[in-house]
């Protein structure tokens, strides 16, 4: 079963329960996910490396693997953090707050996959063209 699989498995899992006490459990398991896409890419990396294949593919892998280090290690963690504490703040003002919080942290990673994912397709598409024009 590859990361994609797994994540879509383990998302389907935690759809059952949408309450805010699975939120961190659910969280935790992308955060996972992250971990495992960046430990294997690391691996090609270091694989490149041993071959000594150089280039904007190599530099591109390896912006990837830290925004993904990142964004598993840092940023995923204070919003499981935020989860957490909503889960057990004790008046729902203090609740929503961090919900709040944590939905904002939530954004502000997508909108970094996001653009890692669109850099990565801008990488491919020059690497295409320079295929073409050969």
């Amino acid at each position: 079963m590859d990361l994609h699989q797994a994540a879509v498995r383990r998302q389907g899992e935690a759809d059952g329960d949408g309450s805010l006490l699975a939120a961190p459990e659910r969280q935790g398991g992308i955060a996972f996910v992250l971990f495992q896409a960046g430990e294997q890419l690391a691996g090609i990396i270091e694989e490149f490396e041993r071959n000594a294949i150089t280039g904007e593919d190599v530099r591109v892998l390896k912006a990837i693997r830290s925004v993904l280090g990142h964004l598993s290690e840092k940023e995923m963690g204070q919003v499981v953090s935020l989860l957490q504490q909503a889960r057990e703040s004790a008046d729902a003002t203090g609740a929503r707050r961090h919900e709040a919080d944590a939905y904002t942290g939530q954004k502000v990673i997508i909108a970094q996959l996001k653009q890692l994912l669109i850099e990565y397709q801008r990488q491919q598409a020059l690497y295409e063209l320079s295929i073409h024009f050969r």
